[in-house]
This record gives C-alpha cells, sequence and structure tokens, in this order.
C-alpha cells in the first residue's frame, strides 16, 4: 500500500512504524467497550466478571472476523501482507460483526442459563399474620436484552475507526468531475467547507491530482448519528420491546453501507459488501418485526401452545415416516400436555426453551422492609 508520509505517528526501536490507522481503531474498540460498560452499570445494573470476560472474546472475535472477511470479498491488503499484520488495514467490519454475533449467541445462550444470572422479582407480597410470603418469579436474562446492549456500541466504534481509513489514505470514493489540479474550482462547491473547517481533510483527498469523496468521513457522521438515536434515544421510547434496539443496528448500518458502498472508487469497490449490507438490511427489518410483533405472541399462551402443537405434529409425522417411534413422540406430546394443561397463561419462557422457573418462596422480612410494607399497605387500604 502506498501511503502518505503523514500515516505513521511515531517508531518504535530501531524504526519499528506504528501506524496512524492501528491508532485510531484502537481507539475506536476502547470506545466502544467504555459505551458498553456505562450500560451494563449505570443502566442495566449488571456487574459481573463473565460479561466483561465477553468484552476479550469480542475484541479477539471482532479482529479476527474482520482480517477472514477481508479474504472473503478479495481484498489486495490480505494477500499482500501478513495475517496478523493490522497496520496496512485489511479489516472488513462486516465480517468482524458476523463472526461475532454468532459467538455473541452461543456465548450468553450458555452464560446466561446459568443459576448465577437470573434475574428475581417480587411477584406478590401476601400478608399471613406472622410472615409476609413474597412470590418471586425468576427468569433467565434474554439474549436480546444483551444484543440490545452490545450492537449500539459497535457503532461508535466504527465512526472512530472510520478515520484511520482517512490516514491510512483508503476506502476513498470516486473522483469529482472537473477537479484536476483546480481546487479554487471546488473551493466553491458543496465541498468547499472541508477547506475552512478541515483543512487536513481537504488536502488528503486530493489523490492523484483528483479530488475524491470522503467516505470515510460520511459513514462516520452517519454513525455518530445513528449510536445517539439508537444508543440514548430508544431507551425512551414508548413502546420498544427487548431486541428492537439491537436488531434497529444491523438496520442502520447496512443502510449506510449499501448506500455508501456504490460511491466507492473501483479500487475498493468489492460486490460482497453490497450483499452483505444487503443481508444486514434484511436481518434487522426481519428482527425488529419479530422483536415487536411476533416474540410479544410467542409469551402468550394460545401461541406458545398451537406454534409447538404444530411442531410437535410435524415431528411426530416425520419421525413415524423414516423412524418408526411413534410411542416417543407420543410420550413427548403427553408431557407437553401434562406441563400446559396446570394453568390458563403461562409465559413461554417458562416452556423448554426458555428454561424459565416460577418459584414461590418463603421469605420473612426485616424489620427496616417490615416498615415499608406496613406503609405500602396502609396506603393502599386508605
Amino acid at each position: 500500500m502506498n501511503r502518505p508520509s503523514w500515516s505513521t505517528a511515531f517508531n518504535i526501536g530501531g524504526g519499528f512504524p506504528i501506524q496512524w490507522y492501528g491508532i485510531i481503531v484502537s481507539i475506536g474498540i476502547i470506545f466502544a467497550i467504555l459505551m458498553f460498560v456505562f450500560k451494563l452499570i449505570y443502566c442495566y445494573k449488571l456487574q459481573d466478571n463473565s460479561f466483561y470476560f465477553f468484552i476479550f472474546i469480542a475484541v479477539l472475535t471482532m479482529v479476527l472476523g474482520a482480517r477472514l472477511w477481508s479474504f472473503v470479498i478479495g481484498d489486495s491488503n490480505f494477500a499482500n501482507n501478513n495475517f496478523f499484520d493490522f497496520r496496512n488495514g485489511g479489516l472488513a467490519i462486516q465480517g468482524g460483526i458476523l463472526l461475532t454475533s454468532i459467538v455473541g449467541v452461543i456465548y450468553f445462550n450458555f452464560f446466561l442459563n446459568s443459576k448465577t444470572n437470573k434475574t428475581k422479582t417480587i411477584a406478590e407480597l401476601l400478608n399471613n399474620k406472622n410472615e409476609i410470603k413474597a412470590v418471586y418469579v425468576e427468569r433467565n436474562i434474554s439474549v436480546l436484552v444483551m444484543l440490545d446492549l452490545i450492537a449500539p456500541c459497535v457503532l461508535i466504534g466504527q465512526a472512530i475507526g472510520r478515520w484511520g481509513n482517512f490516514f491510512n489514505q483508503e476506502v476513498y470514493g470516486f473522483a469529482l468531475a472537473g477537479t484536476m489540479n483546480d481546487p479554487q474550482a471546488l473551493a466553491n462547491t458543496q465541498w468547499g467547507f472541508l477547506k475552512i473547517l478541515m483543512p487536513k481533510v481537504w488536502d488528503g483527498m486530493w489523490i492523484d491530482g483528483q479530488f475524491r469523496i470522503p467516505l470515510f468521513l460520511i459513514e462516520s457522521f452517519f454513525n455518530t448519528i445513528f449510536f445517539v438515536l439508537i444508543y440514548f434515544v430508544m431507551d425512551f421510547i414508548r413502546g420498544v420491546k427487548s431486541g428492537t434496539i439491537g436488531f434497529s443496528y444491523f438496520l442502520a448500518t447496512g443502510i449506510i453501507r449499501l448506500i455508501l458502498e456504490n460511491f466507492r472508487d473501483q479500487t475498493f469497490y468489492f460486490q460482497t459488501s453490497i450483499t452483505t449490507s444487503i443481508l444486514f438490511i434484511v436481518v434487522g427489518i426481519l428482527g425488529i418485526f419479530y422483536c415487536q410483533f411476533i416474540h410479544v405472541k410467542l409469551r402468550n399462551y394460545f401461541w406458545t401452545y398451537f406454534f409447538l402443537y404444530a411442531f410437535y405434529k410435524v415431528a411426530a409425522f416425520f419421525t413415524t415416516l423414516f423412524l418408526n417411534n411413534r410411542k416417543q413422540m407420543a410420550q413427548q406430546k403427553f408431557a407437553f400436555y401434562e406441563k400446559s394443561l396446570p394453568n390458563k397463561k403461562r409465559s413461554f419462557f417458562e416452556m423448554k426453551y426458555y428454561n424459565d422457573v416460577t418459584t414461590p418462596k418463603i421469605y420473612r422480612l426485616t424489620d427496616q422492609e417490615m416498615k415499608l410494607f406496613d406503609k405500602l399497605e396502609a396506603v393502599t387500604t386508605s
């Protein structure tokens, strides 16, 4: 890669160069981690080492996935450099997102099902003379909640990391017509503000005597806007269900990349990136629709029964057809009926695949809690 002279921040020891690209990408990762930790502690009120351990896993899988995806899309930076030499570029963020998403689903499905990671809420307080019976509803933390927590933080990391492309002088747009060695003519167009507000960016976008569209700047700007909307604003919108915030990230980044990929210079244009952007948009739309409408219905006993009964009917048919094992399926259906009948409505998370358990427990209140309960009882009976 032919880098500009100012792409190197400093040298270590015997002339080992440290590139601005690596420094800025590292800053983006650190800032994304800080946003994750802030929301984890101050918004979700969760403090567990296992969550921080996932940060370590996520950074490794993000870099590994981004590096491997460069190979998939045919990036020359991957072929011309050592696999672990990230200073020269060759990191495709879409691959990092895909691999980290897969690893995250696997990790949190195992981790959140552990006994130490359940949320407890008091569903009912009953005054039985000498003791208070507290009925706790014990639920696993949903993977969708983790998606809402993690995904938006990636946007701010992408916004910062894009500036690394500027210092490497890569991933720029096509040349504007009529700008060949004529900065004064361009200064009177919509890009003239760069000469005043960002003179270094203005100078850096003149490549081979022509002004290139600063795609890194445009993508960084829109990533920041969507980060603010998704990370800060959506939590305060009534009716937003768990998972919607996380899938909004896929929709936002897919739209941004799909539009801007078409303006890339042919040197950095990859058809696979267009396809991946469309995939992100589809996943985002379907995920939001599922979380807002279908997932809510599945929590209702009727819809749970309907889908699971249909599943067992289809499974029984194919089991009978190919394995001749009707007895086993009959036992499974009987177990399902036996579990479902005692309650008219049950949370979908209490079913087999979500491992929720509703556990009544006898709980003796402390003196302070008893005073609080007496106040609540006095208010409700007055």
